[in-house]
């Protein structure tokens, strides 16, 4: 339970609907184990999710950036090319708006970055 509320992306809302993988010891906050009061209490890591959640981002990003690249190495007729980099870019869109919390022009913004 929080103490203090804290802007979570929806992904990271998403991520902590799975509480097995929250509470796998890889999430665990070290320096409190020894805090535990009860056998049902479980002290989460707050950096160590959001470096999870952050390697998730950048690992998703570079598939969107090299997937395209490559898949268009085999496709050779123009208008399906134009199809590939236009199926990619709307869901790298639909990505940014869903794991992050930023306002629409934000997501156009990085876009078309």
């Amino acid at each position: 339970m929080a103490l203090a509320g804290s802007n979570r992306s929806p992904l990271r809302v998403f991520l902590e609907k799975w509480s097995s993988l929250l509470t796998s010891s890889c999430f665990r906050d070290r320096d409190r184990i020894g805090d535990v009061e009860s056998g049902t209490t479980v002290y989460l890591s707050d950096r160590r999710i959001e470096a999870f959640i952050t390697g998730l981002f950048i690992m998703i990003g570079l598939i969107f950036l090299f997937a395209p690249m490559w898949w268009l190495e085999f496709v050779h007729h123009s208008t399906k090319r134009l199809g590939v980099i236009t199926g990619f870019v709307l869901m790298f869109t639909v990505f940014v708006g869903y794991a992050t919390d930023s306002t629409p022009s934000e997501v156009l913004g990085a876009t078309a970055a």
